[in-house]
């Protein structure tokens, strides 16, 4: 027996397995991409700026680094009229110096403005004030933003919080207050805390556990989630776990999934299991039960739907 895991792929997998001399399969599959959140250090700003900023007059600068690259000096020297403005001239120039694909300005909720690493999963930020420091006028301290938590963390210290809300649902506020020295224990904390909260909709899960990267996703495949973080009052916690404030919605792509027979022995049929399939599928081979399908040599299974999806392959053996 050989059980094949297929899960949330954003683009079609291609798979091709042998699991014995008597049957060889191949496939292709796409799902649903669940909620979930990007992982990456950022740095949130703290001033309101929503009449932006005169730095023509003023030149500001400060230094940022990402990933132990060597720090670029960013100098700001335009007349923004809007945080908004001040955004599109920050990452202006963060293009100039050849930044665009590691750092950008973004917005912070109240007019504020932010700066962040646009890696998708994990990404080290660090922030040093300049001469005539621009860290100062946007209200960012300086130092380095890292979520990794390949030693855990120790939440006791300052029990940082969040707030998530799921499904347009009554806002609950997440209290971290243990200390964790692994991934493996950070994570099922987590867990605990989310499960304990009646949050039961989205679990922490490890990305990189080399790299100490947790991620926050949906885990229902049967019905749409939604979910919307929101920053910790006094100590964030998204902060240090790096997941970014505001909502995170499933990819509503239609999800599809192929299986065909390549060869089995004897021509022989072989009975192949899927476990959690929750899209009924269109298949022109005998099925007595959705969750046990018959397949020999050419037969192919096709499947395609607007919803949710999840696909485990057991393939067991016999002859039937």
């Amino acid at each position: 027996m050989q059980t094949v895991h297929y899960l949330c792929t954003r683009t079609p997998s291609v798979f091709h397995t042998a699991s014995s001399p008597q049957l060889v399969i191949a496939g292709r599959a796409s799902y649903i991409q669940r909620a979930c959140t990007e992982v990456a250090g950022y740095a949130p700003g703290a001033t309101a700026l929503a009449s932006g900023y005169n730095f023509s007059s003023a030149n500001k600068n400060f230094s940022v680094g990402v990933n132990g690259k060597t720090p670029t000096t960013i100098t700001l020297n335009a007349s923004c009229g809007s945080d908004e403005a001040i955004i599109t001239h920050i990452n202006s120039q963060l293009t100039t110096a050849g930044l665009a694909g590691d750092v950008a300005a973004y917005a912070v909720t109240g007019d504020k403005v932010g700066i962040k690493c646009v890696s998708l999963w994990g990404g080290t930020l660090t922030l040093a004030a300049g001469a005539q420091d621009a860290l100062t006028v946007l209200g960012i301290s300086p130092g380095t933003y890292n979520p990794a938590m390949t030693s855990g963390y120790n939440f006791s210290t300052n029990s940082p919080t969040f707030g998530i809300t799921v499904n347009s649902g009554t806002p609950v506020t997440i209290t971290l207050d243990q200390n964790k020295t692994t991934i493996a224990d950070t994570v099922a904390y987590l867990n605990t805390v989310l499960t304990t909260a009646s949050v039961n909709e989205v679990e922490a899960f490890v990305i990189a556990s080399t790299k100490g990267y947790i991620g926050l996703r949906s885990k229902n495949y049967s019905t749409a989630v939604t979910f919307t973080l929101t920053a910790g009052t006094n100590y964030d916690a998204l902060k240090i776990l790096g997941w970014l404030p505001g909502a995170y919605t499933e990819d509503t792509a239609t999800a599809t999934f192929s299986l065909e027979v390549l060869s089995a022995s004897d021509n022989s049929t072989y009975a192949i299991l899927t476990d959690d399939f929750y899209i009924a599928p269109q298949i022109g081979v005998n099925a007595p039960a959705l969750n046990k399908l018959y397949l020999g040599t050419g037969d192919k299974l096709l499947a395609s739907a607007s919803a949710r999806c999840k696909v485990n392959l057991t393939l067991i053996l016999e002859t039937l």
